[in-house]
């Protein structure tokens, strides 16, 4: 998600000088989406990360 999130912003910032402003808002705010998402989906597997290894049981 991230990675379509920044050929999204890319896209945004190339449609500034070539098309209107409303492909590139719709870029921009794609762009916006898709960050979050993949930034919320980092977050939340780093949570659970942290979650499986407070889970396990000591090897000893």
């Amino acid at each position: 998600m991230t990675v379509m999130g920044i050929i999204f912003l890319a896209l945004s910032l190339a449609t500034l000088f070539i098309s209107g402003l409303a492909v590139t808002l719709f870029f921009a705010g794609s762009s916006i989406g898709f960050l979050l998402v993949g930034f919320q989906q980092e977050i939340d597997a780093a949570a659970a990360g942290n979650e499986d290894l407070e889970r396990r049981e000591p090897d000893g």
